[in-house]
């Protein structure tokens, strides 16, 4: 399975400032294979498993790096050689005191390349008891597989061409239009965990990339336990059972449960987006750049991570298919996978954030699906799940915030009208391509 991340990863082996990564994601989104991928560039490639492999912890008490590489290749029996090797250190989070080890090898040992990455490896790195190394490593955010992916694992390459060389005066025509509609909706059947859509590129079934599916809502259920307490797990359970069917709404934590107190349900979705099951939606003013700085985090939504779970947890299955989008949850599928495409196709190494906009005036409410920044410009995001739709928050933000363009997310062709560019569900990948050039 191609991942596009590993173009990423080869870039950063030849570059000569190279920094030792931290790979970031949930777990089963891929970041061990990727890091086996890449591990067949180097002349050798050393794997090491800190959750499994008790013995190698010790190897990180001593901080210094000469001292860690001479007793990791005695236990490992292989020869770890700067610029030659790559050194995978697995399930870093096992034992935090590796992780402030890495900041040595960037000063002591410069030439060797490392990767660490860990399933709940967030738990740690927002601890204050941790000593973090900052400025001395890279982070690397890792996202399930995105639609360009799935075409690539699906032997849709030439498809993919059509795609990056698209544009409005180079259209596609309509039967690839409606071939790559109902591309999407397996898509959004199949998901983007690896293991699912290898399960389908080999049977060509979504029954069994399902039965996948939800193999993997249960192994993150199992997780609970290993990062909260007894009292609470039913709080995790709840929020993790519920997120799925609330997907484009505005949390309210009396929606969640009546009965359990917001502080309760605050901290198990804080824990949930720790282990990357769920991420928050955060309302944005919109009043300037960067978006971060204008947020509201009392105001949110929640997005799932991945519309393939999204959809088995919602028990849509192969009936997606044949359905309008627009019938499934409301639209809220068409918001869960316009949020997973933005957060696919943002550059890996910048931290992954989602921002909406809402106004509740009386009277005069508006809401706004998204909202993301691209050339110094600040631009609206609405997602229509059908063809057509009205657009009055979209020009209402418009004229508001006094903006050149908006987009539309929907089934309709490739379009600009009015201020508004219209994208296909399956051009996510070109947005900012094609929102540069309608600017």
């Amino acid at each position: 399975m191609k991942r596009e991340i590993l173009k990423v990863l080869l870039a950063w082996k030849e570059a000569d400032d190279h920094k030792p990564l931290l790979l970031r994601g949930a777990r089963q989104v891929g970041k061990t294979y990727v890091v086996n991928e890449l591990g067949k560039s180097f002349k050798s490639f050393v794997s090491i498993n800190l959750e499994l492999d008790f013995k190698m912890r010790t190897c990180f008490d001593n901080l210094a790096p000469k001292e860690i590489i001479d007793n990791l290749s005695i236990l490992t029996q292989q020869t770890i050689t700067p610029g030659e090797t790559l050194l995978f250190i697995d399930e870093i989070q096992a034992y935090p005191k590796a992780i402030e080890a890495l900041r040595y090898f960037r000063e002591l040992m410069p030439t060797l390349h490392v990767i660490a990455a860990g399933s709940l490896l967030e738990f740690v790195l927002h601890q204050d008891s941790i000593s973090m190394p900052v400025g001395r490593i890279e982070y690397l955010y890792m996202q399930p597989c995105s639609f360009t992916e799935f075409l690539l694992a699906t032997g849709h390459e030439k498809i993919i061409e059509k795609l990056n060389t698209c544009s409005l005066n180079n259209s596609l025509s309509p039967i690839i239009h409606r071939e790559l509609l109902q591309l999407f909706k397996t898509y959004m059947a199949v998901g983007g965990m690896p293991e699912a859509l290898a399960t389908y590129q080999k049977t060509k079934q979504i029954f069994d990339a399902q039965r996948v599916q939800r193999s993997i809502l249960q192994t993150y259920r199992d997780d609970f336990g290993k990062y909260a307490s007894q009292a609470n797990l039913r709080y995790l359970q709840t929020v993790f059972d519920k997120t799925p069917g609330m997907v484009g709404s505005v949390i309210k934590y009396k929606k969640i449960d009546a009965d359990f107190r917001s502080r309760d349900l605050k901290q198990a979705i804080e824990m949930l987006e720790y282990a990357g099951v769920i991420k928050r939606i955060i309302a944005t003013s919109a009043s300037g750049l960067p978006l971060i700085t204008t947020t509201n985090e009392k105001k949110f939504k929640l997005q799932f991570l991945d519309i393939g779970l999204t959809q088995c947890a919602c028990d849509i299955g192969p009936d997606i298919l044949q359905t309008d989008l627009s019938k499934l949850n409301d639209g809220g599928l068409a918001e869960q996978v316009v949020g997973q495409s933005i957060l696919a196709y943002i550059d890996p190494f910048l931290t992954p954030h989602l921002f909406f906009w809402a106004r509740d005036a009386r009277n005069s409410s508006a809401e706004i699906d998204f909202v993301i920044s691209t050339s110094g410009k600040i631009i609206p995001i609405e997602v229509k799940s059908g063809a057509h739709g009205r657009l009055k928050s979209l020009h209402l933000f418009l004229q508001e915030k006094n903006l050149d363009l908006g987009i539309k997310i929907s089934t309709a062709p490739l379009s600009y009208e009015k201020n508004i560019l219209n994208i296909p569900f399956y051009l996510m990948s070109e947005l900012t391509r094609l929102a540069k050039t309608a600017l």
